[in-house]
């Protein structure tokens, strides 16, 4: 039941998402300018919240100096401090608990994102459950429970290696038109720049153990610079500031050795601005 519970959750954010990303990829015709241009539609779309999230941390560096002075004044009393701290933010307008919203949001995007990557036969061609499943089986074999096993069916139908008999899926699914998917998928390419998309980098090493390392370097300036140059990210404690530092770094390095490159390149700039990690921000090239 509670597969179930996720499994509709994740449905819910990834078939807009799966939409997006087909509609991008038929304007484009090249998935990895659709993988760009993907993460600038929800940058655009992430927009209003981030302007929203950015007023917001500006209004808690204005009040700051009455927040010090509420704790000086009644010292000691921490109920006292935190009723004259809850009517300040109320005259202020000011929503202490916003700076989790960017967090939520990213963590929806990310199931989202992830389903959509792995799972291209449901959120990107839209196919039927039970011919999903047929198809799998026909040309992934032994992968057919990894999550990746829809990136292998593709690229073994891409191959032309293997001589699959899709006469006979399109005879058990008389009203789908089979054949017509085949050729989509055939034509699905997952190369960018010489690389092929579908590429991890813990398993096929070689060049692509460039990405995470790019990535990781990337993620590390981008945050070095929001810390020094924003006046916001200033304001911060040096645990909160360096721990977002450290942990954008390793998520980037995660990311980008042992995910492919269209995973990370969608989650390339889905941050709001206030906050510094940039995760991913060169592996759109690579896997």
């Amino acid at each position: 039941m509670r597969v179930k519970y996720v499994q509709t959750i994740t449905d819910i954010i990834a078939i807009p998402l799966g939409y997006a990303m087909n509609f991008c990829y038929r304007l484009l015709g090249d998935y990895g300018l659709a993988i760009i241009l993907f993460t600038f539609l929800t940058k655009i779309i992430l927009l209003p919240l981030s302007v929203w999230i950015q007023k917001n941390s500006i209004k808690m560096v204005q009040i700051q100096p009455q927040v010090n002075r509420i704790k000086a004044k009644y010292f000691g009393s921490p109920d006292t401090i935190a009723e004259e701290e809850s009517k300040l933010y109320k005259k202020e307008k000011y929503h202490p608990l916003a700076s989790l919203i960017p967090l939520a949001v990213q963590l929806i995007l990310l199931m989202g994102v992830v389903a959509v990557i792995y799972h291209p036969f449901d959120y990107i061609f839209h196919m039927d459950k039970g011919l999903i499943a047929s198809l799998t089986e026909m040309t992934a074999h032994a992968n057919t429970e990894s999550s990746a096993a829809q990136l292998s069916a593709i690229e073994a139908i891409k191959s032309g290696n293997m001589n699959f008999d899709f006469a006979s899926l399109a005879a058990k699914y008389p009203g789908i038109d089979v054949l017509g998917y085949i050729d989509e998928i055939k034509s699905f390419d997952l190369h960018f720049l010489g690389f092929n998309l579908s590429w991890n980098p813990s398993e096929v090493w070689g060049i692509s153990i460039i990405v995470p390392i790019v990535a990781g370097l990337s993620s590390l300036l981008l945050s070095a610079a929001q810390n020094a140059s924003n006046v916001l990210q200033a304001e911060q404690g040096k645990v909160s500031k360096y721990g977002m530092l450290a942990l954008s770094v390793g998520l980037s390095l995660y990311l980008g050795f042992f995910r492919s490159c269209r995973y990370c390149a969608l989650l390339d700039r889905q941050q709001p601005a206030c906050h510094c990690s940039a995760l991913c921000a060169q592996c759109r090239h690579t896997a």
